[in-house]
This record gives C-alpha cells, structure tokens and sequence, in this order.
C-alpha cells in the first residue's frame, strides 16, 4: 500500500506499507533498502525529476516505510502527468505512485 501527498510548496508526504522483495535470495526481506521519493513532472522524453532527499529512510522489516521532506528542485503547478516513484538510494525505483484526481495532487 503506498498513500502520498504532494503540496505545492514542494512538501511531500508518503506512507509505504509492505514493501518487500518479491523474488531472489531476498524474498520476503527489505534486504537493508533505504528508500526516497521522486516526482516527475512532464511527458515521458521531457520530464524534470523532482527529489527527496536521496539518502532516503529505512524500510523496516514489515516494508513499512515513511517519508516527510520536500522535493528538490520544488515542482511546477501543475505538475503535468505526474509520476511518482518511491526508489533506492542507488536509484533503482520499488514502487510507483498512480494520481488520484483532485485538487491536492494525492497519490495512492
């Protein structure tokens, strides 16, 4: 389960829930993964990447995971087709974020 909140002012909120290996010597495991958040804004061949802090937060045991930063650089409003990728510190991305369509740019 993945809830995020994106403010205009560049704030991000996200709330990861059961994010574990799903194959390999590592399964069922967080093997260690530290995680950050980036949005991206714009079509696919142009779009600008929007981070947390890259040395991220630490996945607990359970996949539970928590982050409450803000976004560098601060993204535009709108943030047309958004796109947000929860990913490791080397930056291979674990989960993806679907827009719900309201005002406060949530993700789930």
């Amino acid at each position: 389960a993945l809830e995020a909140e994106v403010r205009s002012d560049g704030r991000i909120k996200v709330v990861g829930r059961g994010l574990l290996l799903a194959s390999g010597n590592g399964i069922g495991t967080n093997a260690g993964q530290s995680v950050h958040a980036t949005l991206f804004c714009g079509p696919a061949a142009t779009a600008t990447a929007h981070n947390s802090t890259p040395a991220g937060v630490a996945i607990r045991p359970d996949g539970f995971f928590k982050i409450d930063d803000f976004l560098s650089p601060v993204p535009p409003t709108p943030c047309d087709t958004p796109v947000l990728l929860i990913r490791n510190v080397g930056g291979v991305w674990f989960a993806a974020g679907i827009p719900k369509l309201d005002e406060e740019h949530h993700c789930e």
